[in-house]
Parts: C-alpha cells; sequence; structure tokens
C-alpha cells in the first residue's frame, strides 16, 4: 500500500494505543506508522500566570513622630489562570497592613494591599511587604522605608534688621515678628540684645529670659527695638531669639548709623533784606531803621522735643529790642505777627506781650536784655516753653505744625542777637528735661 503524504491527527486515524501515548506528551508530535500511514498528534496549552504591582518600593519620606502616612500597592492578574493568593505577610517596625485581597484573584481582577506607618520615635525605619501567590513569576516582595522625625517648632523673622540713617537726638524702631513655621510649640521663647548705646526693647510679645513665652505652630510673636543715639555712631549689634525650636537661635544684625549732626543756622535765603548775618549765619541783627526785620533757621521741626538757647550780644535800650520764639514757614519776615493766618510764638524783649497767630495778648513774663540767654523748649503740637537764664517765663500751646526758629530786631533799637544750636554752647540745658538738645 502506498503511503499518504498528510498528516493527520491521532484522534481522528490512530489506533488506540498509539492515542494513548500522544496524549501523555503534550505538545509533542509522534510519528507512528500504522497500516502504511504517518500520524501526527498535539495536546491543548495549560493556563499561565502572571501578575503586577502598582509599586516595587514604598518610600514614606519624613513623618513625625505620634502621627501616620499611608501607602498602598494594587495587585492585578495578568494571566490567564486564576491566582491563589496567601495572606500578606509584612517584616519592619512601625508598620502595619491591611488587605482587601482574598484566598483567589480572578484572571484580569485587582485587590488592594494598605500599609500604614506610624512611628513613636525618631529615627530610620525600614522593612518589606510579600504578596505571595501560586506562581512564583506573579509574586512579589515590596521594600519599604521611612523617616520618623520629631516635632519641633522654628521661629523666622519677617523683616531685616537695618535702622539705616538715624539722626542724633531722634530715634527709630524696629518691629520684628517671629512666625513658628513649624509643627510644634516653640516654648522658652526670649530675646537677648548685644550692648549698645540707646538700643532698647521697648516691646516685647514673646517672652523675656525671666518669664519666657510659647508661641504655638503657626502663630506670631513680636518684638519692637528702639535705637536713640545720643551721640554720632555706628551701630553693629544683635537680637538673639532663644527657644525650643529646631532653629534655636535666631540671630539678628543690628545695623545702622547715626552721623554727625549738622546743626542750624539763621538761613540767608529766608530771612529780611534788613538783616545782617555774621559768625558763621549765627548771628543777626537789624541793620535798617524802617521795620522789624527777622531771620529764620535752617531747620524746622514737626515732632519731638528741642531745646537750643539766644544769647542776647547787645540791646541799647532795654524791653524793645527783639521778638525771640518759633514760627511756621509761612510767618512773615517783616513787622510782626503777620500774616494772621499762621502760627508764631514771640516772646517780646519788654516781656509783656506774646504774640499767637498774629494776635498779641498782654501774659506777663520777665524782661530780657543784653546779656541775658533765651531758652526755647518747642514740642510741635504740644506747647513751646520759653525760658529767661534758665528759669521757664511762659508756657504757650500750640497746634502741630513744622516750627522754625525765629527771631526779629526791632528797627528804632536795633541789637545784636547769637543763636545757639548746638549743644556745646548751651548754658542752661543741664536744668531742661526730656528734650534733645541744639537744633539740627
Amino acid at each position: 500500500m502506498k503511503h499518504l503524504p498528510s498528516r493527520i491527527t491521532a484522534l481522528a486515524l490512530c489506533a488506540a494505543s498509539a492515542c494513548a501515548l500522544a496524549q501523555t506528551s503534550p505538545r509533542h508530535e509522534y510519528r507512528t506508522p500504522l497500516r502504511g500511514f504517518s500520524v501526527s498528534a498535539s495536546t491543548p496549552a495549560g493556563p499561565s500566570y502572571s501578575a503586577e504591582v502598582s509599586a516595587g518600593k514604598l518610600n514614606f519620606g519624613a513623618v513625625l513622630v505620634g502621627q501616620s502616612d499611608t501607602r498602598q500597592v494594587l495587585l492585578t492578574n495578568t494571566g490567564t489562570g486564576v491566582l491563589t493568593l496567601a495572606a500578606p505577610q509584612l517584616s519592619g517596625a512601625g508598620f502595619t497592613a491591611s488587605s482587601t485581597c482574598g484566598s483567589t484573584l480572578a484572571v484580569g481582577a485587582s485587590c488592594l494591599t494598605e500599609v500604614a506607618f506610624a512611628p513613636t520615635q525618631a529615627g530610620v525605619f525600614n522593612g518589606s511587604l510579600s504578596l505571595t501567590t501560586n506562581s512564583q513569576d506573579a509574586s512579589f516582595a515590596i521594600s519599604i522605608a521611612g523617616n520618623a522625625v520629631q516635632a519641633e517648632g522654628s521661629l523666622v523673622a519677617d523683616v531685616t534688621a537695618s535702622f539705616g540713617t538715624v539722626q542724633v537726638g531722634s530715634s527709630a524702631s524696629r518691629t520684628f515678628t517671629f512666625t513658628n513655621t513649624g509643627t510644634a510649640d516653640a516654648t522658652g521663647v526670649y530675646a537677648g540684645l548685644t550692648a549698645a548705646g540707646g538700643l532698647s526693647l521697648t516691646a516685647n510679645s514673646c517672652g523675656t529670659e525671666a518669664s519666657p513665652g510659647t508661641v504655638a505652630a503657626g502663630q506670631s510673636c513680636s518684638m519692637t527695638v528702639t535705637w536713640s543715639p545720643a551721640a554720632s555712631a555706628t551701630l553693629n549689634s544683635t537680637l538673639t531669639v532663644r527657644s525650643s525650636a529646631g532653629n534655636d537661635p535666631q540671630s539678628l544684625a543690628l545695623t545702622g548709623t547715626a552721623p554727625a549732626p549738622v546743626y542750624a543756622s539763621w538761613n540767608p535765603s529766608d530771612k529780611a533784606s534788613a538783616v545782617t548775618l555774621t559768625n558763621a549765619n549765627l548771628t543777626m541783627s537789624n541793620t535798617s531803621l524802617a521795620s522789624w526785620a527777622c531771620a529764620r533757621s535752617t531747620v524746622g521741626k514737626s515732632s519731638g522735643t528741642w531745646y537750643w538757647e539766644y544769647q542776647v550780644d547787645s540791646m541799647p535800650a532795654p524791653g524793645t529790642g527783639f521778638f525771640v520764639g518759633v514760627a511756621t514757614s509761612n510767618v512773615g519776615l517783616t513787622g510782626y505777627g503777620s500774616p494772621t493766618t499762621p502760627t508764631s510764638v514771640y516772646w517780646l524783649s519788654d516781656g509783656n506781650r506774646l504774640a499767637v497767630n498774629g494776635a498779641l495778648s498782654n501774659q506777663s513774663g520777665a524782661t530780657f536784655g543784653a546779656g541775658d540767654v533765651v531758652g526755647i523748649r518747642l514740642t510741635p503740637g504740644e506747647q513751646v516753653q520759653v525760658y529767661r537764664n534758665g528759669v521757664l517765663s511762659i508756657t504757650q500751646p500750640i497746634p502741630a505744625g513744622t516750627y522754625y526758629a525765629q527771631v526779629c530786631a526791632n528797627s528804632n533799637n536795633p541789637g545784636v542777637i547769637t543763636a545757639r544750636f548746638s549743644p556745646a554752647a548751651l548754658t542752661y540745658s543741664a536744668g531742661i528735661t526730656g528734650a534733645t538738645f541744639g537744633l539740627y
């Protein structure tokens, strides 16, 4: 008989014994001679097992002691057979696990395992999560890492610490707000200042060394530092804030400059034409016989308290030589008290007249003459006080404004008067309190 070239499956053409052999060896072909035929046979493949996870590593980063965080792993059956699952296995201190996975996982299905990190002490923690199935190709070991940190405060200042330029005799203040940007209360809060001339802590809601304060997380406290230089200086000091915060101590460099003051003089551009100035523009006189003639200082003040003096060098006839006092910049420089709307305060040398807002009033005061020293204590918006040889003669309330030293000389009885705008030239400053000495 002639052999057929065709391949015929064993189930259709083979003898019973040959078929049994073919079925016991899947995916192998057998060529068995049977009555002149060539026969081949194969069996169908079984299920494949595979899976995927959403994360190969769980990194918690930094977690505060006493708090917790979670990470999740999604297991998906990507094979063609049902997976048999073991319970998730977790190792490592500080970690716990919960799972929605059962004992089996159908083809294409997913289940979730959640790992929590809840440290009770600071340190670095490591662990492992094992997801085991009935196939080695569908089992996973996932590493876990976490860093437990202790909660702490962090005080941060919000401004720079430069006072810039501060004139001698005046003051400048800086308020520093410290905000706790940390995660815990900052306790034991207090401030200290490196000693420097004229530097003081004038307001403080944070705390003192004797009674430290507490700043809760997210809250703030403030301190105000005031610099009042009494002489020219360069400020280099430090404000140090101590606390339990992790960035303790907080140190702020305090800087500033107090230049040597340039003291006032009579202003050559702000005087009556009849006024003659000498002695570096500190001495004035009236060279005309036509009218009163006035001179005004180069510096005016709108705040603070200031003291300076006038020395009456000569006055031929006592009681009629000068008006001395203060005035706003729009008061006239000839006559006296004109115009009537600006503010001026004069003490006449006859001691009986005081001009306020251009009006004359009879306010008794001592007379002054040649050789006397007239002192002026000015507090804008409050009062002006006039002294004769250190003794108070007149107190006059005044409204707010910018006031200048002003003196008017009588044309009928001209004399000479010298301004003492420098502290070194003052005679009676020792008896004056609460004022900046000189005018600058």
